[in-house]
């Protein structure tokens, strides 16, 4: 099988989040993508962010109508900080003969080089980078030379900043997130 792997913190997942991944599956004929939040994001160790659950459960929600969608919750029971390499060794335990792809966004992808063991994430998957404002792949991929996929998904200019930011403010988020997600949000008075 050809697997995609899509981590990052969802808080909240939003409809970016749902559209890209699934452009991505069908443009490089993927079987099913893997949604893996992380427990603790080492770029946001200063920040606050939801518990690890909560946006699991977010994207449990958001993933919950499309069968090639999975949610693995591997980040979250190591409970430390989450680590992109380690979390694919594992996933290339379980999935020996299949073929791995990492769905990155071209703004985490550009800062690369400062995650942890970079160069061992092409031991396991091989990279999908897909486009986001602001960001030019074509200089990164100059820079790192090794095999590297880009997307031609669109760009989807919505951010879970955003998102929290509009709750904070009293504004909707209809059609931003998935409808499970936005009453999920307004029950549990998340982003006050």
């Amino acid at each position: 099988m050809r697997i995609g792997i899509f981590g990052g913190t969802f808080d909240p997942p939003h409809i970016g989040h749902i559209i890209i991944p699934y452009w991505v599956a069908c443009e490089f004929a993927l079987d099913k993508v893997i949604f893996m939040p992380a427990y603790i994001p080492p770029q946001k160790i200063d920040r606050k962010i939801s518990p690890a659950g909560i946006r699991g459960e977010m994207v449990r929600m958001s993933i919950c109508e499309e069968s090639k969608f999975e949610l693995s919750l591997i980040e979250y029971e190591r409970g430390s900080i989450s680590y992109t390499v380690e979390s694919l060794e594992v996933v290339k335990r379980d999935f020996n003969k299949d073929e791995l792809f990492l769905l990155i966004g071209a703004d985490s992808f550009a800062q690369i080089e400062s995650w942890f063991c970079w160069e061992r994430i092409w031991d396991y998957a091989t990279p999908i980078v897909f486009r986001r404002e602001g960001f030019d792949i074509a200089q990164d991929l100059k820079r790192i030379n090794r095999k590297i996929l880009v997307s031609t998904a669109p760009v989807i200019s919505l951010s879970s900043t955003m998102i929290r930011e509009r709750v904070s403010s009293g504004y909707p988020i209809k059609y931003l997130v998935h409808p499970r997600v936005e009453t999920f949000i307004i029950e549990k008075g998340l982003y006050k």
